[in-house]
């Protein structure tokens, strides 16, 4: 005797919730790592003298933060960085900067947008001072921020967070189709005939039946 199998809906539901977990870890590694490195970011302004504490090596960039915040409000710069200049020293000895501008950008991110304006290599931790102004003299305050390693930790961050997605779309999509085969299956069983014995009356039963 076949037994009837019916639709088992556990697998389809299980990769449809395994999907949407997956854009949704995505999502949230994407912001929460992009809202952290603005957050590790050191801020100061120009013109003037700022001395920094730069704990790791790599990459530096120095970036003019046209959005920030002040005192938790929004704060635009209107000032012209055309005429800005960086100096960068560490214990007198001046470390080579190079204009990078156009090239690392970063908008809207914890309310604070920037764009990269002048980058340079820290290969020993340490005090570094900032010696910015304007050439020729100009009036004005321009917000800075100082990031390491952007683009590296960027890069890990979108594609971390895509190989996370991924993962889990391609994880969904096993299990979807091993439901849809599995369910299809069951239905073509349960569509064949049964196999059975028909009996038909033997010629001695019918004459029975006849016989007065």
């Amino acid at each position: 005797m076949n037994r009837s199998q019916g639709f088992n809906p556990i697998p389809l539901i299980a990769g449809i919730a395994l999907g949407i977990t997956g854009v949704a870890v995505f999502v949230f590694f994407l912001l929460s790592n992009i809202s952290n490195m603005t957050k590790d970011m050191k801020q100061f302004s120009a013109p003037g003298e700022t001395v920094l504490n730069l704990e790791k090596t790599g990459d530096y960039t120095i970036f003019h933060e046209y959005k920030t915040l002040r005192k938790g409000r929004p704060f635009y710069s209107t000032g012209n960085i055309n005429n800005l200049r960086i100096k960068v020293t560490r214990e007198g000895r001046e470390i080579p900067i190079e204009f990078v501008h156009g090239k690392m950008n970063y908008r809207e991110v914890n309310g604070r947008s920037g764009r990269g304006i002048y980058g340079f290599k820290v290969e020993q931790p340490g005090e570094y001072t900032f010696f910015t102004y304007f050439d020729p003299p100009s009036t004005g305050e321009i917000p800075l921020s100082l990031g390491v390693d952007f683009v590296p930790s960027l890069l890990f961050t979108i594609f971390g967070g895509m190989g996370i997605m991924f993962a889990s779309l391609g994880g969904a999509a096993v299990l979807i189709v091993f439901s849809y085969r599995k369910n299809l299956s069951g239905l073509r069983r349960n569509l064949q005939p049964t196999a059975g014995i028909i009996q038909t009356p033997s010629p001695s039963d019918s004459d029975e039946m006849y016989r007065i």
